[in-house]
């Protein structure tokens, strides 16, 4: 199993002047420094607590079809269900055999699963058989809870001056980390 980013987020759940007014920083000096920080804050998050920030699409590989739902943390959509059939070639499997379960707007956990009366399809035993394509995360900045973002300013600071606040951060974003299953 795998999961691969398709397409970052357009846009970052904290802004610079939000991260710079935190840090008190006046002028320009520090700007690409403080955005790299602001983007590494989110991957930081994204990897504490299992889940996409901000809308975006990725990619779950899998080698076959689970044998009931697919969970997949902050789900909001499906883009595509695709396999490989029986003769090794790529089917993208209708919507019709599928429900989509969003995740809602705490971001927890969505779920793909068949529809009454349907089974996944037969596939090639091969690896990366699967390839379910899906957009996750908040739909923008604003929708972000604010002790995520207050979680992001501590991690950005930390950063910043190498002053441990990962205690600070970590507690923050705890209630939102989704545990893999």
């Amino acid at each position: 199993m795998a999961v691969n980013l398709i397409t970052a987020p357009t846009e970052e759940a904290l802004s610079i002047d939000d991260a710079k007014s935190f840090l008190g920083i006046e002028g320009t000096d520090d700007d690409a420094r403080i955005e790299r920080l602001i983007v590494s804050a989110r991957q930081a998050f994204e990897v504490f607590c299992n889940r996409a920030l901000i809308s975006s699409t990725w990619e779950l590989v899998l080698d076959w079809f689970p044998c009931c739902d697919i969970r997949i943390p902050a789900l909001v959509s499906v883009t595509s269900l695709k396999y490989l059939d029986t003769a090794a070639a790529e089917q993208t499997l209708a919507a019709t055999y599928y429900r989509v379960t969003a995740a809602g707007t705490d971001g927890g956990i969505g779920r793909v699963q068949l529809r009454y009366g349907q089974s996944w399809p037969s596939i090639y035993s091969e690896q990366d058989a699967v390839t379910l394509r899906y957009v996750a995360g908040w739909s923008d900045a604003d929708a972000v809870p604010e002790r995520v973002k207050d979680g992001m300013r501590a991690y950005v600071a930390e950063q910043y001056d190498g002053t441990d606040r990962s205690a600070v951060y970590e507690n923050l974003w705890w209630t939102y980390r989704i545990v893999p299953i």
